[in-house]
Order: structure tokens, then C-alpha cells, then sequence
């Protein structure tokens, strides 16, 4: 893949200082998104407006991401004490020494896609090739592009202007690149942007394209996770119990985020939460509990990014994930009783 450093440029992700011995009474437990704070965020705001950190003793620090490869190198720098990232990218990450692992599947079902506007004229993956692509380079869909392009069976080798997240949506209603590789809850922003503008949204769905592979989950380093798994087990509690709380009180849920979030648009909002609980269930979660891994879906999700980066090195499932800290969670968190909205 050719990279174009335009002037939109790259933001360095957010770094903060790791506490010390973090999770202790008052001492600050930094959590960093995978992206800049929306919709699909809102369970986590709700374990910290409804005090589910807090009862864990956790004074939890939500931080803004810049794409799951950030996500990863600042947990595995023991820069944040937890992450919520990309499985696929934080697999590549571990076969560059970068150790974190997955402690807690949030995306059980894929939600990483191509978006672009109907006008330009692509109708199919193969008219992708040629097209200038734009987006942050740690974003989890642009790392993974390889794979969907081995899939659909097209030429990864496009242009790519890297840019900062919050200058994606505007270039790409304004037609300075002609496609990007995004989440589907990130979509009704592009939405909303493109009807402004009269124009109407495309996209192609890896998953579509038999990509159906673990997305995002809660990360940790695997020193925390051996040294301190009470931290991990407590984050564990509060995350999930928010995770079903919101899935009970959508409408609420939506409420909380736009507290903590007054700037986001609620409607906007409202259909990226939507989304995010639409793909926490994947036929297998529904069965074994939110946030539990299947050990065979995390082999197959190791093997297709193997195959699409040509990886040597044997990357075992125990050593990308571990279930220890989901399978005892309370039945009502792990199968929440969903509310349509």
C-alpha cells in the first residue's frame, strides 16, 4: 500500500503518564479508545456515570483514541492500563513484540468496511483499484484492507493520504478521496455528512466477504493480566456491567453519552450505539456470554490475518486471548435481556 502524508496530516495519539500502581484507591486507570469518542462508546461512559468503576474502586480515565494500532502500542508501552482495540490489528501488533492480549470481545461480529460515494463510480471491490483512500494509518480497517482485498481478490496497492479521524468524514463528502476503510457504526456520520450534500454513501462489508473474524475487544498488557489480575478482573465487572446495562436502557444509554458527549448529535449518536449493540451478537455470543471469545473463531481470525500479511511466525489463540476474567461474570451481565429501539 503506497502512503501520501497530506496535509491534513497525523496527530500523535493521546499519551498519558502510567499511575502507578494503578487501580489502587484514587490512583488513575487510563483506558484509551479505539477512536475519537462516539456513539459506540456509550457503555463505557455509562460504567463511569453510573458509578460501576467506582464500586470496583477504579477511578477509570477515558481517553481519545487515534485507530486501534495506537490503542495497542500505548497499553503495550504501559502507557494506558487498558484498551479497547482491533483483534486483528492488535494479532499483527503481537508479531512485532507488542505484548498485549484481549481480555474481553466487545465486536463479536465484524463491523470493518469500505465507504464511498455512489458518484465515483464504484460499483464493485475491483473498482477500488486506482482509488485514492484516505484515513488515519492506525485505523483498525485501514490495517486489515489487505485482507479484504485478498478476499475480493483485488490489488491492496492503493494511494492512502493519511489525515487525522475527524478529517476523514469531511474530505470524504468533499471529494478529496474517492473511498476510506471505516467501522459501520462510524456510517451515519457519512451519512448525515453526504446528505448534506445531496450525495448517497456506498460500502463494501468485509465480513461480506468471508472475513467473519473477531473485531474489538478490551486489551491489556500481558503483565497486567499476570501480575495483576484483580485490576483486570475488577475493569472487567464495571466494563460489562455497563455493556448490559446499556443493552437493557438503550434510550438511557444514549442519555449518559450525550452527558459526558454534549457536542455529538443525538440522533447520530442514538444510530451508532444502535449498531455497536447489533454487533455484539454473532450467533455465538448469544450462547456463551457477551465477551467471551470461541476459541475456534479466534483460530480462524489468527489464520486469515496470517494469510493476508503472509505471517510465519505461530501465533497460538492462548496467546491472543484469555477468557478467565469474562466466563464468572454475573448471567445478567454476560446475557442481558436486549431492548429493541
Amino acid at each position: 500500500m503506497r502512503v501520501m502524508l497530506s496535509a491534513l496530516t497525523l496527530t500523535v495519539a493521546l499519551l498519558v503518564a502510567p499511575a502507578a500502581r494503578a487501580g489502587e484507591a484514587g490512583k488513575p486507570v487510563p483506558f484509551i479508545l479505539d477512536f475519537v469518542v462516539y456513539g459506540k462508546h456509550a457503555p463505557h461512559y455509562v460504567s463511569l456515570d453510573q458509578g460501576f468503576f467506582r464500586e470496583e474502586g477504579l477511578a477509570v480515565e477515558i481517553l481519545r483514541g487515534q485507530g486501534s494500532g495506537e490503542a495497542v502500542k500505548n497499553v503495550a508501552l504501559g502507557k494506558a492500563e487498558f484498551g479497547h482495540a482491533d483483534t486483528g490489528t492488535l494479532i499483527l501488533a503481537r508479531t512485532k513484540g507488542q505484548k498485549a492480549r484481549v481480555v474481553g470481545m466487545i465486536h463479536h461480529k465484524n463491523l470493518l468496511g469500505v465507504f464511498f460515494l455512489k458518484k465515483t463510480g464504484i460499483r464493485t471491490p475491483k473498482d477500488l483499484e486506482g482509488k485514492v483512500f484516505g484515513g488515519p494509518l492506525a485505523s483498525a480497517a485501514w490495517t486489515m484492507f489487505p485482507a479484504f482485498a485478498r478476499a475480493a481478490g483485488i490489488n491492496p496497492n492503493v494511494e492512502y493520504k493519511a489525515m487525522d479521524a475527524a478529517a476523514r468524514i469531511p474530505s470524504f463528502v468533499a471529494g478529496r478521496i474517492q473511498a476510506t476503510t471505516d467501522f459501520m457504526t462510524s456510517l451515519p456520520g457519512y451519512l448525515k455528512g453526504a446528505e448534506q450534500r445531496g450525495e448517497e454513501v456506498g460500502y463494501f462489508l468485509y465480513a461480506d466477504y468471508g472475513l467473519d473474524f473477531y473485531n474489538n475487544g478490551f486489551i491489556a498488557h500481558d503483565d497486567t493480566v499476570a501480575r495483576n489480575p484483580d485490576l483486570v478482573r475488577r475493569f472487567a465487572r464495571a466494563s460489562y456491567r455497563g455493556i448490559a446495562w446499556s443493552v437493557e436502557n438503550p434510550e438511557r444509554a444514549v442519555d449518559v453519552f450525550m452527558r459526558h458527549v454534549p457536542q455529538a448529535d443525538r440522533g447520530t449518536a442514538r444510530l451508532q450505539f444502535k449498531i455497536m449493540v447489533d454487533h455484539l451478537y454473532d450467533g455465538l455470543s448469544e450462547k456463551q456470554g457477551l465477551g467471551v471469545v470461541d476459541e475456534a473463531k479466534m483460530r480462524r481470525t489468527i489464520q486469515e490475518v496470517n494469510e493476508a500479511f503472509k505471517i510465519r511466525e505461530k501465533i497460538e489463540p492462548k496467546d491472543v486471548y484469555t477468557n478467565d476474567f469474562v466466563k464468572d461474570l454475573p448471567k445478567a451481565w454476560l446475557f442481558p435481556k436486549r431492548v429493541k429501539f
